[in-house]
């Protein structure tokens, strides 16, 4: 994969083009984002409800690429919407 278009704010760039990884799960769940990020994917996109941050971080770690290089976006359901609980569930995510 070539180099993907970014897009840029004053505080960073990042690929608009990234991975979403729903519904992947399990073995397969994490092989495919593997192969995603040995492909050149930088910027894989997850979501608590999804229920695969475990594959997702076990791909990010196995895939050897660096964590400084891999933009990772997430959701927090809409029942957590501020204070603690939205803290706590971001922080889970990760």
């Amino acid at each position: 994969m070539g180099q993907s278009p970014v897009i840029t704010t004053p505080h960073m760039s990042m690929p608009r083009i990234g991975l979403g990884t729903w519904p992947l799960k399990g073995p397969d769940g994490q092989a495919a984002v593997e192969s995603a990020l040995g492909l050149g994917y930088r910027h894989v996109d997850t979501a608590e409800m999804y229920g695969n941050e475990v594959e997702v971080g076990a791909a990010l770690r196995a895939s050897g690429v660096a964590r400084g290089d891999i933009f990772l976006t997430t959701k927090v359901w809409f029942d957590k919407p501020d204070g603690p609980r939205f803290r706590d569930a971001a922080l889970a995510c990760l």
